[in-house]
């Protein structure tokens, strides 16, 4: 990635350029110390004199409401919209579009250092050599002093949610929230003077330049991303991109374009002496600075880059983009009338965005691309592809296409903010679309990408600010679930299950301080980089299926040092690539062989899937396959998956399964409770009109309060039902507390229960569901002795035995009766597997 530099040889400023603003994609305004305001129009490289400011007026700074809040979809601003300019002498100035004041404010003793408009054009918010941080109305009334510092304030700048701002105060920096009496975050930031801040509104990342020739960047409380080397100069301008993934930093003839935390693509030397103000475009594809020796110059972005499979697509000017193939050695160049603005390859498909039209390129043609003209949608800063249709963000709203250049929907919200998504706050496949809602970023937005309606599940809400979210990119037939993986502002990783027809299963928490996740192109398989170090976790599902066998399904890979913030880019086939803070890009390998595991399951080839795991023989692939077995309901594999990784316990269990249990129905219940699925368990055998079973799976699991509501609504099992609670009771010497039980224990005649069955007995045809395996039964021990030690640790585990029909995964006893909740310990099954052994 480099920098084009367009400089004119000689400066059209007679003095000190001071700032520059961005008024629409192609009109740049500018003024400095010779008290002019020019107009530099890029379509037809023109500059003229707006108007002769007032000879007392040295401007400090500049700038335009944001786009998002004057803007037509044309492209043009509303004749209404002001130009800010503050100056030396402490006043601050709005300016109508032909350069007429039109309100003059005296805001500070001394000089305006920093001036800039809120999110949506509402507000001001200013500094100065008086140390005051103040913000104003639109129309130019105080609103509120924020701050009063003993060292001037030489930058300032809104927060992302527009509830906090940030200012310099000497070598600190300091977040004051707008609400009163509220505490501010203040920290040492540099060991000279801080002259320059900018404060992304889409990653929260601050950055700052000073007086110590370094720039650093931070995140959004204080914590130190990146600090660059000693500069020869000092840092006197920085600014960050729209989408937030790179910044510009400005010194004496000196300009660096870099990555979002702090490594350098590139570095030029411009003669333009000290750069004063750097702004990008809306677009972020390029920005304009200005400098000291009243030079106004123009950087465009190059040979930026975008890579898919042996596909490469690169543009190398600002209206050229070349698609280079390796295996074949291929070479082709698109020319396009207007500049390109963004591009994106994926799914076989180049999706190539300009001011007025997009370009859809399938890969095996590139001399005959559809093209489609962006009307109501022309401000794009994000392009996320599925293999069926692919979404433009930016804007007013978000659009979706089809590659046949249909237009399928759009998206919009109340309050969306499209112009601030970027690859970490948005997610795509081919059947589900996710966004973190700008509004309220606790909160994920669903959305059908067929279709730009909303899921039946709508939003998923977390309890806790969400910094990434990504969906898993599996494309198998017939699929009706997808997996959402979530990382929140504490680094945890969560993942919760869209299904197709229904709400989302409640978040499941996965790791703990995840840096970067990234899913595999074709296969559930997640990539997470944690405290450092890349885990690869095979079927990450399995905390639904069976939690007990997540540490049977994930690996650490030994890796070089990754720095403090490294990135995962891609997961493909058995390559991760992940990129360090320094900017090298590692490659490390997965198995090869995990991948083909899912694909196995999801086609029913189990037979192939055994052969895998037994040449391989590695328990990371037998826990795998285990998770995928039993989600399948695959007994035979399962059976032998299980053996392999130690758990005995379930061994017997499937066994007695297979075995014991004729019925399908109660079958299938079987492998849900073997899941520890007990709800979906309890769901089958109702659909299957085994009411007994399903109370009876209450009773042994501990779910009283749902076995005794089960039992009054149908009408069985009553008697069983107060006899299992009251023994329970009496095994660990506790009273009633259950308002429920003493109500039936006080007025038993009032039941219109059924007399239920004797214990152990069940509907004619049919097993109980939560009967345990015979060959972890009393039954199953011959010799007195061991039965009595046997039933001895049961006891001192606090296990229910439901009479001496067996065991299984039964729960400990509750610390709180009124909580419904279901605890295991495997401990207990390890113990209980040693006293049969002995």
């Amino acid at each position: 990635m480099k920098l084009k530099i367009s400089l004119d040889t000689s400066p059209k400023h007679s003095d000190f350029a001071t700032c520059v603003a961005w008024n629409t994609s192609d009109e740049i305004f500018s003024c400095g110390d010779d008290h002019q305001l020019l107009l530099w129009n890029l379509v037809s490289n023109e500059t003229s004199k707006v108007v002769e400011l007032p000879n007392d007026l040295f401007p400090t700074s500049m700038q335009w409401p944001p786009k998002s809040s004057g803007v037509s979809t044309s492209g043009a601003r509303k004749s209404s919209e002001l130009l800010l300019i503050t100056a030396s002498d402490g006043h601050f100035h709005l300016l109508g579009r032909g350069g007429r004041i039109e309100k003059s404010v005296q805001g500070h003793k001394g000089a305006i250092l920093s001036g800039c408009w809120n999110m949506d054009g509402s507000e001001i918010l200013t500094s100065g050599e008086d140390g005051v941080v103040r913000i104003w109305s639109r129309a130019g009334m105080l609103r509120s002093t924020l701050a009063t510092c003993a060292a001037p304030v030489y930058a300032s700048a809104w927060g992302p949610d527009g509830q906090s701002v940030i200012h310099t105060n000497g070598h600190n920096l300091v977040i004051k929230p707008i609400a009163p009496s509220t505490k501010p975050t203040q920290w040492k930031a540099h060991d000279g003077i801080i002259l320059c801040l900018s404060w992304s509104s889409s990653t929260g990342m601050i950055l700052s330049g000073g007086e110590d020739c370094r720039y650093k960047v931070w995140d959004s409380y204080g914590r130190p991303i990146f600090s660059s080397s000693s500069h020869d100069h000092p840092i006197t301008s920085v600014a960050w991109t729209p989408s937030g993934d790179l910044f510009s930093v400005g010194g004496f003839n000196s300009l660096r374009l870099c990555d979002k935390y702090g490594w350098s693509h590139c570095l030029e030397k411009p003669k333009a002496g000290s750069i004063y103000a750097l702004q990008w475009s809306n677009d972020g594809t390029q920005f304009v600075g200005a400098g000291a020796s009243g030079h106004v110059f123009l950087a465009n972005i190059v040979d930026r880059s975008v890579y898919w499979k042996t596909l490469t697509a690169t543009m190398t000017g600002r209206r050229t983009i070349t698609v280079a193939e390796f295996t074949a050695n291929a070479e082709d160049k698109l020319d396009f009338r207007d500049r390109v603005i963004k591009i994106s390859l994926n799914h076989g498909y180049l999706i190539v965005i300009t001011p007025s039209q997009v370009y859809i390129y399938s890969i095996t043609n590139l001399n005959t691309p559809v093209i489609c003209d962006l009307k109501e949608n022309n401000s794009i800063s994000l392009i996320l592809q599925s293999s069926k249709n692919f979404a433009l963000c930016g804007g007013i709203m978000v659009t979706l296409w089809s590659y046949e250049g249909r237009h399928v929907g759009n998206i919009k919200w109340s309050g969306m903010r499209s112009d601030l998504m970027n690859s970490l706050t948005a997610t795509m496949t081919v059947d589900a679309l996710a966004f973190i809602d700008t509004t309220d970023s606790r909160i994920i937005r669903l959305f059908d990408p067929t279709t730009g309606k909303s899921l039946n599940n709508d939003v998923v809400k977390m309890r806790h600010e969400i910094k990434q979210i990504a969906l898993s990119q599996h494309d198998y037939p017939g699929i009706s679930e997808r997996t959402l993986a979530i990382v929140d502002k504490n680094r945890d990783l969560y993942l919760t299950i869209m299904k197709k027809f229904g709400a989302a299963d409640t978040p499941k928490k996965l790791a703990v301080m995840a840096q970067s996740i990234h899913w595999h192109t074709e296969s559930p398989i997640l990539a997470v980089i944690r405290e450092g170090k890349l885990r690869i976790y095979y079927y990450p599902n399995v905390v639904y299926i069976d939690p007990t066998l997540l540490d049977f399904t994930w690996e650490d890979k030994d890796l070089p040092d990754l720095g403090r913030s490294p990135e995962l880019l891609s997961y493909e086939s058995n390559r991760i690539s992940i990129r360090r803070p320094d900017g090298v890009v590692i490659v490390a390998s997965a198995s090869p062989f995990a991948p083909h595991l899912h694909n196995h399951a999801i086609h029913g080839k189990f037979v192939q899937a055994r052969r895998i795991c037994r040449y391989v023989n590695e328990k990371v692939l037998w826990g795998t396959m285990a998770g995928l077995c039993a989600w399948k309901g695959e007994l035979d594999l399962a059976e032998i998956c299980y053996a392999e990784i130690g758990h005995f316990d379930k061994v017997f269990f499937v066994q007695d399964i297979k075995e014991n249990t004729p019925d399908e129905a109660v079958k299938k219940a079987q492998m849900a409770l073997l899941s520890g699925g007990i709800h979906e368990s309890e769901n089958i055998l109702l659909q299957a009109g085994k009411i007994s079973q399903a109370v009876q799976l209450n009773i042994n699991c501990h779910r009283w309060e749902r076995a005794l509501e089960l039992a009054l609504k149908y009408k069985v099992e009553m008697e069983n039902v107060l006899a299992a609670r009251k023994y329970y009771l009496e095994a660990i010497h506790h009273k009633e507390t259950l308002s429920k039980f003493l109500e039936a224990q006080a007025s038993p005649n009032q039941l219109s229960a059924k007399k239920s069955r004797k214990r152990g007995k069940t509907e004619k045809g049919s097993k109980n569901p939560t009967e345990s395996v015979t060959d972890l039964s009393l039954n199953h021990v011959e010799d007195e002795d061991d039965k009595q030690k046997l039933y001895a640790s049961l006891q001192n585990a606090n296990l229910y035995l439901s009479g001496t029909s067996g065991y299984t995964r039964i729960p400990i006893k509750p610390e709180n009766e009124n909580r419904n909740t279901e605890v295991y310990e495997d401990k207990d099954l390890r113990m209980l597997e040693g006293n049969i052994k002995n």
